[in-house]
């Protein structure tokens, strides 16, 4: 029976005690076993509307005896019994719940992608990953969960663009610079472009890559990743700046529109 690893996340009512209470709750689910849950952190929104309260998040660490479809279709379940509405995206909640890691198992369908394709560049999913399985290996990114947490909060002020075409790349290169003073173009390379955030004293180690492609193209290992549509241009900058914001909570606030 595999080990998956679940996100948990709240930000209306009492979250704590709403995340607390879905942590006993997934024990309690046909098939599922609570092997271990992390402490409860507070965070900040990130993405969505404005003026929205901050969340309750922690992660789960559970053996199952189903599908990843049967997995999914439980979860969606108990969030419907805390009262979760999916009438705005990334909006407030009563309670999320999001499969983050099925072992080394790698998923992609209309329905279901894992891992999931945020959690490398978020704190509020990565970190409490790390108390409870930071030798769980990404299997898509080929590192430790410790290491990438490493490199998401240790890394160097820059940003690895890569994939696609030269000319969508200069295209994300520009919107990048728009994010913040500060931001600019370091070094073009044949197939990427290093992007500094503020004047960093090296750009060996980018905190985040982007990649413009394809979710079963072959990333760039050890690096927090957004993977976006080679062909998605305005829709990508919603979650350019989402993924920004996660990584350095100054930048991204813009309007990058246009």
């Amino acid at each position: 029976m595999p080990q998956v690893l679940v996100a948990l996340g709240s930000n209306l009512g009492d979250s704590r005690d709403s995340v607390q209470q879905a942590i006993e709750r997934l024990d309690q689910t046909a098939n599922f076993a609570l092997l271990k849950a992390s402490s409860l952190h507070s965070t900040e929104p990130i993405g969505g509307p404005v003026g929205q309260g901050g969340f309750t998040n922690a992660v789960a660490k559970l053996q199952v005896d189903c599908s990843p479809r049967q997995l999914l279709t439980a979860l969606h379940a108990i969030e419907h019994d805390f009262g979760r509405l999916r009438d705005e995206h990334w909006g407030p909640r009563t309670l999320d719940l999001d499969i983050l890691l099925i072992e080394d198992r790698v998923v992609q369908s209309p329905l279901l992608e894992v891992p999931h394709p945020r959690m490398s560049y978020r704190p509020f999913m990565l970190d409490p990953a790390v108390e409870i399985a930071g030798q769980w290996r990404h299997p898509t990114l080929d590192v430790t969960l410790a290491d990438l947490a490493k490199r998401l909060h240790e890394g160097d002020d820059a940003i690895l663009l890569y994939g696609a075409m030269p000319h969508d790349r200069d295209w994300h290169a520009r919107q990048l610079r728009r994010t913040a003073p500060g931001v600019q173009v370091a070094r073009e390379e044949q197939h990427q472009i290093l992007v500094a955030v503020g004047q960093p004293s090296t750009l060996e180690k980018p905190r985040l890559a982007i990649h413009l492609g394809l979710p079963s193209d072959r990333l760039v290992s050890g690096i927090p990743t957004l993977t976006l549509p080679s062909t998605c241009r305005e829709d990508a900058l919603f979650d350019t700046r989402a993924a920004l914001r996660c990584v350095w909570p100054d930048l991204g606030r813009e309007d990058t529109s246009g």
